[in-house]
């Protein structure tokens, strides 16, 4: 539902188990684009680049060889310079990150064969009959069987709880983007030639609702998960954007600063991650003597749904059909619902830095 969002992968002066998952998963969606939705770039999805302004911040990589500059490097002059920034900003630059529009890539996915989609359609319960020859069933309203299945995966964001029977360290964090059409903004506006993130984001140009637009945000509001937001929680996230926009792309923000003064004038698209203790997505069946066979889930992809969806799709088809991992299998364990047995225990890596 997103509107647009920016694929990118995450840096650590140590290349910590986030950075190096975030990789893997901008390498899959990276070969997803290029083939399943070739046909799609310019409309859904480019691999423009992404400049990470670290506002505040000396930005650090772990490495400084061609094969690390193929994936981040320390911004040239001209890539700040091309985003109105001074040549000297604090800044990353992301060869192989660009953006996505997450509704029009999901749907194309939807349409390769073997797939049957049911939409606008509720699981309310799922139920286990391990006499039957399908054990799973799935039931809707008023308990009316939608489906069955011998192995169900939950995809269900910060709704997965819901379904699932196992207390699951997952948390609500809700998040709202403001985005305008360019023909709302000065002509003169200093656009950055690139998607440019950090404390913040904004895509510069993708097109919504049959417009040139631009997206930007997002707010991150831990432990709310109430939708649809009030007209006074919209103005304060408005503001809230305004506010990242301003450290992050300071020329813009200013000249886009009478829009977001202006009620009424910007979108607002709000939704709810789901997150986890360690920021790692949970991908996987549950520990099966505790729980009936066949009960997977796949969630709490936090902020970084754009980089880490389509790998975590296929670390789940590899599970399934018992092929080759798309990733190191140090990394798949970190992403395993088997730390599920251990997180009370064991400490949570430390808090990304940004």
């Amino acid at each position: 539902g997103v509107p647009a969002a920016i694929c990118a992968p995450h840096t650590s002066p140590d290349d910590s188990l986030i950075s190096r998952v975030s990789r893997a998963g901008l390498r899959a969606l990276q070969q997803t684009l290029r083939c399943t939705a070739a046909d799609m770039q310019g409309n859904a999805w480019d691999l423009t680049g992404v400049l990470e302004h670290a506002v505040g911040q000396s930005p650090r990589l772990a490495g400084d060889s061609a094969e690390w500059q193929a994936w981040s490097m320390h911004a040239p002059a001209e890539r700040c310079s091309a985003a109105q920034l001074p040549a000297e900003a604090p800044a990353l630059w992301h060869a192989g990150g660009g953006w996505v529009l997450p509704g029009p890539l999901v749907r194309r996915l939807l349409q390769q064969s073997g797939i049957t989609f049911l939409g606008s359609t509720r699981v309310r319960q799922l139920k286990y009959d391990g006499e039957a020859a399908i054990p799973w069933l799935l039931l809707g309203a008023d308990d009316q069987p939608l489906a069955q299945a011998d192995i169900v995966v939950v995809c269900a964001g910060p709704h997965t709880q819901e379904l699932v029977p196992e207390a699951l360290p997952l948390q609500p964090a809700r998040g709202t983007t403001s985005w305008g059409t360019r023909a709302q903004t000065p002509p003169s506006a200093p656009w950055p030639a690139t998607p440019v993130n950090g404390h913040g984001m904004l895509i510069p140009h993708v097109t919504l609702a049959g417009e040139d637009a631009w997206v930007c945000g997002s707010t991150f509001e831990r432990g709310l998960d109430a939708l649809p937001l009030t007209s006074e929680e919209v103005a304060a996230a408005h503001q809230a954007n305004r506010d990242k926009l301003s450290a992050l792309l300071p020329a813009l923000a200013q000249d886009l600063s009478g829009l977001f003064a202006q009620a009424g004038a910007l979108h607002a698209w709000s939704g709810v991650r789901c997150t986890t203790p360690d920021h790692l997505p949970l991908v996987g069946p549950l520990d099966e003597t505790a729980h009936p066979p066949g009960l997977w889930v796949c969630t709490g992809l936090g902020a970084r749904g754009a980089t880490l969806a389509v790998l975590c799709a296929e670390l789940l088809a590899a599970h399934l059909h018992h092929e080759p991992l798309p990733l190191d299998a140090k990394l798949a364990q970190a992403l395993s619902t088997q730390r599920l047995r251990h997180h009370k225990d064991t400490p949570a890596e430390k808090p990304p830095t940004r």
